[in-house]
């Protein structure tokens, strides 16, 4: 029977399933607004929707919850704001590349902020992510700029964001903390709006129609599923569930784009599954006892 974590964890890789397959309604609504209209606008919704739903979580918040929300919020500010801008000047493979290396991240910081020792397996699979993730979007001409940088800072902002959670969840209220750092980046982008261009809105149906997805599924959806999720697995879990994005990003081009996928593809589609494998302290230490009695029988 799955637990908890089993069921946290299948939640996690549904919502960046969500995410792989979002470009096609980022690609409608870029046809019609600004980057930051499209966060602002993204996140407004994310956080209205919710909050309608969830209001009587308001009535009695305590100070913690408020705080620790407001915090996550600036950090995941941050993060978007360096892939906003970061996506805007790089190319897709090199954003997904950058992006996805949080993975990676999460153990070092855990590491040098907390004193925490990453396992072994732990550390194999964070290394299978990222050679996975190299494969999917590595193409020949690859340049960094300062697109790369920013996309980079992205990455970091996504490792300190899941690891924070990781240190308050258990805390505060998982939705309402969700709903919070919401409407912290949808507040402090429209400021940025404000202060750098003109607040534009979608012009045809289609476009709202994405730019609402865009909102309740990607965003709303998608923050209040991680804060629940991470009440019951682990931030080393998270980043490697989140390295799963381009993988879904390169089986949608594939799907509604005709783009093809090469063997290389494959293989770092298969890297990234087993990774998952490794990860699970429990299922190689069954592959390790197998691998025992198959040396035995040798």
């Amino acid at each position: 029977m799955i637990g908890k974590k089993g069921i946290a964890n299948l939640s996690l890789m549904i919502i960046v399933f969500i995410w792989g397959f979002s470009f096609v309604w980022l690609k409608v609504c870029a046809e019609e607004i600004n980057e930051m209209s499209l966060m602002t606008l993204r996140f407004g919704i994310g956080f209205i929707i919710p909050f309608v739903v969830f209001i009587k979580k308001f009535r009695n918040l305590d100070f913690e919850t408020i705080k620790h929300g407001i915090i996550i919020g600036l950090i995941l500010f941050v993060a978007y704001l360096g892939a906003t801008f970061g996506g805007y000047k790089t190319s897709a493979s090199n954003a997904g590349f950058l992006v996805s290396l949080s993975v990676i991240m999460i153990p070092i910081i855990s590491f040098v902020l907390f004193k925490q020792k990453p396992e072994l397996n732990i550390i194999v699979s964070c290394i299978m992510a990222v050679v996975g993730v190299a494969l999917l979007t590595f193409s020949a001409g690859m340049s960094l700029n300062t697109g790369d940088a920013l996309c980079l800072l992205c990455a970091l902002f996504i490792a300190f964001q899941i690891m924070y959670t990781d240190k308050v969840i258990e805390k505060v209220d998982a939705i309402a903390i969700g709903i919070i750092q919401i409407g912290v980046v949808a507040l402090l982008s429209f400021i940025v709006t404000a202060f750098t261009g003109h607040l534009e809105f979608p012009q045809t149906q289609i476009a709202w129609e994405a730019l609402l997805a865009y909102g309740i599924l990607n965003t709303a959806c998608a923050f209040i599923v991680q804060m629940k999720a991470q009440q019951y697995t682990t931030p080393e879990y998270v980043g490697i569930i989140f390295a799963f994005e381009p993988a879904y990003n390169a089986v949608a081009a594939n799907l509604f784009l005709g783009e093809s996928l090469t063997v290389k593809a494959y293989l770092g589609g298969i890297l990234l599954i087993i990774s998952l494998f490794v990860a699970e302290k429990g299922i190689v230490n069954k592959l390790g006892l197998i691998w025992a009695s198959v040396k035995k029988l040798i």
